[in-house]
């Protein structure tokens, strides 16, 4: 007699409208390892910080004035790039804005971080 399972929990996916958090498409998204929050970037230019569970607003990086083509998020920096060659670097410990970097000349349209955001790596 095989043994039975524990049942796996119900996980609910969430679905990001316009309207909600951003106002144009969400690009670019991220989890926290623990689960209680999620990052979103859009070509509204604008980075949101949530809560998972309620997807309540926690904290919102307006006015990067790019429009944004994914994330990245590596310790406490969480990297955005945009359509015009820019990683801009935010830390989302207490929501403060870094720096902004000239990548590449053309759209960054993926990205990948290592160490903490000292190390990147963007594609186009």
């Amino acid at each position: 007699m095989k043994p039975k399972r524990k049942p796996r929990p119900r996980r609910e996916w969430k679905y990001l409208t316009r309207s909600h958090l951003h106002h144009d498409a969400v690009t670019g998204l991220e989890v926290e390892d623990d689960g209680r929050c999620f990052y979103t970037c859009s070509m509204d230019g604008k980075v949101i910080i949530a809560d998972l569970d309620t997807t309540q607003l926690i904290h919102t990086f307006d006015s990067l004035g790019s429009r944004l083509s994914c994330l990245s998020r590596a310790g406490p920096v969480l990297l955005t790039a945009s359509e015009e060659g820019f990683v801009y670097h935010l830390d989302v410990r207490c929501g403060k804005y870094l720096r902004r970097i000239n990548s590449q000349q053309e759209s960054v349209l993926c990205m990948a971080s290592v160490k903490e955001a000292s190390q990147y790596v963007t594609g186009g």
